[in-house]
């Protein structure tokens, strides 16, 4: 190995063998609560209403998602 690459797998090696920082639980404001609340609460979200179009709607996002291409 040359002196570039072997100093990259050491600094790699070292990011790896730090510990991961611990963030906790999320922090759900009051605002997100009230809007989670609202939107649960709308009428096309109770059960019995008519959620055919989904069928489609999930139907044409997987075609798209078939087609896509990764560029680089």
């Amino acid at each position: 190995m040359d002196e570039p690459d072997s100093r990259k797998h050491e600094l790699g090696r070292d990011r790896v063998a730090e510990p991961r920082p611990e963030y906790g639980k999320p922090v759900l404001t009051e605002q997100y609560l009230r809007w989670i609340d609202e939107i649960e609460r709308m009428q096309d979200n109770q059960s019995g209403q008519d959620k055919s179009w989904l069928r489609e709607r999930m139907r044409l996002d997987a075609e798209h998602l078939a087609r896509v291409k990764r560029v680089r």
